[in-house]
């Protein structure tokens, strides 16, 4: 089995590639759409700004060809943070469009009435599994995951929600459907957690 990381030149990349390597695979870091060829699962990493890496996914390609492997080939595909975002339908940080692949826009967390709200929530963060999915099917629970960032999915399909978690309310921490799979957290950064989604990612 071969693993791809998408290097859009907007994520981290080195912290994805070293989990793999701990787990014993040797990921192929893509720069280019052609090197995804080859690959049997994909991972769309993202930080940042959403239009900065939607429109870094169009510039170098990688729209067309990350479309074709999980809506063509329809191989097994990990959005991470922005990476989640961009396969929504967009986002309120910004003004291009998502891959739409699951329905919803991302807005900005916002306090509850008489309440203040540190914006970006950033810090661990225990999620709830939806549902038996692919991703938290195995995994110990309670899970906590680390996160960083400023926006975030309020509601999603629910046949499409794999998991949630709170911050001034509930959101959107995952989303499974298919072979599409997505989360808002960084399982790089989330020691034996993390380590036990890459390996659930990896074994399906």
């Amino acid at each position: 089995m071969t693993v791809g990381i998408v290097d859009h030149g907007h994520a981290n990349i080195r912290s994805v590639d070293n989990m793999l390597r701990y787990l014993g695979e040797r990921p192929v870091i893509a720069q280019t759409p052609s090197e995804l060829k080859g690959c049997d699962k994909l991972i769309l990493p993202g930080i940042g700004a959403f239009d900065a890496v939607r429109r870094r996914l169009a510039e170098t390609g990688f729209d067309e060809a990350v479309s074709e492997f999980a809506l063509g080939a329809k191989k097994p595909i990990l959005g991470i943070c922005v990476g989640m975002q961009v396969m929504m339908q967009g986002s309120a940080e910004g003004r291009e469009p998502g891959f739409g692949w699951f329905a919803g826009t991302c807005t900005r967390f916002t306090a509850p009435a008489g309440e203040t709200l540190r914006v970006p929530h950033m810090g661990w963060s225990t999620v709830a599994p939806a549902r038996n999915t692919g991703l938290f099917a195995t995994l110990p629970a309670p899970a906590r995951y680390y996160f960083v960032h400023s926006y975030r999915l309020a509601d999603g399909l629910p046949a499409d929600v794999a998991g949630t978690a709170d911050y001034g309310g509930s959101f959107v921490a995952a989303l499974e459907r298919d072979n599409l799979f997505a989360v808002q957290f960084h399982p790089e950064k989330s020691h034996r957690f993390g380590v036990a989604l890459y390996r659930a990612f990896l074994a399906l």
